[in-house]
């Protein structure tokens, strides 16, 4: 976060106050910390400093979408495996249930 001039090759401008906001919840759900369930599913037996920066990254992420054609994640519908609302279209709730996957064409 404070970084975020050079945040993965993008400059990210954000208000002190939504900053503030995200830092906060980082902190709370980082590897090692916290009560996120999706957080401890996801960072299971790692170490917080080998914690790769992408969740896209995570052996969780990878195992969880194993089925997934690769193709897939470069449809202009979907763009990248990142969009995760492009078809868990409840991610902005934090609900990823399996049966309401909806993959767009």
């Amino acid at each position: 976060m404070a970084r975020l001039g050079k945040h993965f090759g993008e400059y990210a401008r954000l208000d002190p106050v939504t900053q503030a906001d995200i830092l906060h919840f980082l902190e709370i759900n980082a590897a090692g910390t916290g009560s996120s369930r999706i957080g401890r599913r996801v960072m299971k037996g790692m170490n917080a400093k080998d914690a790769p920066l992408r969740i896209t990254e995570t052996r969780w992420f990878v195992r969880e979408h194993d089925d997934m054609a690769r193709s897939t994640w470069s449809r202009k519908s979907v763009g990248s495996a990142a969009n995760c609302a492009a078809c868990h279209h409840q991610a902005e709730q934090a609900r990823f249930d399996e049966h309401a996957i909806r993959i767009p064409k």
